[in-house]
């Protein structure tokens, strides 16, 4: 096997649905193809848009943080938890939490993420 391959896991339409109706938190859409749904996704560390797809040998599953768009009351990304990701060694979470909830680059993410730490 390629090291440079990543074999996605695929499972059946049931077993997706199953995990969607466990992990939803709002939004749950299904239809022939794709099942919908925002959930909070502790590997991400915030709330999540995740989808399954469905593609010729199963369904596989895509994950993304909330654009600001998309956020509702309460699932706001507080400077608070960039900072304490960052203070506990977490570096890249706190940096792709502060992209999200900035909209910037990867550089004005760990710019912005050493400006909080230097402030806090």
């Amino acid at each position: 096997m390629d090291d440079d391959f990543y074999e996605f896991e695929r499972i059946t339409r049931e077993q997706a649905h199953e995990i969607a109706c466990a992990e939803v938190l709002r939004d749950l859409m299904v239809s022939e193809d794709t099942i919908r749904y925002v959930a909070f996704v502790p590997e991400f560390e915030y709330y999540c848009l995740c989808e399954f797809i469905k593609e010729d040998d199963g369904w596989v599953k895509s994950i993304r943080l909330l654009r600001l768009s998309e956020r509702l009351a309460g699932e706001e990304i507080p400077d608070d938890r960039i900072i304490a990701l960052a203070q506990s060694g977490n570096i890249i979470s706190a940096i792709r939490l502060f992209r999200a909830k900035y909209q910037v680059g990867l550089l004005e993410g760990k710019v912005g993420v050493e400006s909080l730490l230097k402030n806090a």
